[in-house]
């Protein structure tokens, strides 16, 4: 007797490879990482004894960088980037599902304080999968990985970051006037100068 598989089936096989794919590949940058710095490590200890001290260093410093972009380049390869409408189709799809979103609707890093312009995007996957948005806003104190942070900065410690709720905005119909009306709230909430940022809002299932 013959197995009649439904399509049910085949998207549980798909989500199954999904993870799969997804946590080799975590976990194998993570490894990949480590192996870069052991490799670094090793490679210092002769130039410690045959450099001087500061060309050492140096020496390290610029071996240290090499590594780190190896492991950037190595994780972009790891990041799909598909284009803006089916990212939006994947978004509403897992919402309908019940998924819980963490989206940045700037789309970057801060560049203009308090917040860049906000991109539409979470405002159409809002108003197609009929979910609110519950915004959040993290507070801080240090300028760390913002816009023109170089690699190796050395950051005034300790460090105090704050994680509050915001306001929980329905979806609306008039994506525009969402949009706007998140943006204004989020600029309410920052001070123009301050180095309080915008962190990320998603839209929730509860």
């Amino acid at each position: 007797m013959n197995e009649v598989r439904g399509p049910g089936d085949a998207g549980a096989a798909g989500a199954l490879l999904q993870a799969g794919y997804e946590y080799s590949a975590f976990y194998g940058s993570m490894l990949l990482f480590g192996l870069l710095c052991l490799s670094c490590s090793l490679l210092a200890l002769p130039l410690y004894a045959l450099l001087p001290r500061r060309r050492a260093i140096a020496c390290g410093g610029l071996g240290i960088m090499a590594g780190f972009r190896l492991y950037i380049r190595w994780l972009a390869l790891l990041i799909r980037n598909g284009s803006a409408l089916q990212k939006v189709r994947e978004a509403v799809s897992d919402l309908r599902h019940g998924a819980v979103l963490l989206l940045f609707p700037e789309g970057t890093r801060t560049e203009s304080a308090p917040v860049n312009r906000f991109k539409k995007s979470i405002g159409v996957s809002a108003k197609h999968a009929r979910v609110p948005v519950q915004t959040l806003i993290i507070d801080t104190d240090s300028p760390l990985l913002r816009k023109g942070w170089r690699f190796g900065m050395r950051p005034a410690l300790p460090i105090s970051d704050r994680l509050r709720l915001g306001r929980r905005f329905d979806p609306s119909p008039d994506v525009d006037a969402f949009v706007a009306e998140l943006e204004r709230h989020y600029r309410n909430e920052l001070p123009a100068g301050g180095l309080a940022r915008r962190i990320g809002g998603g839209p929730t299932c509860h």
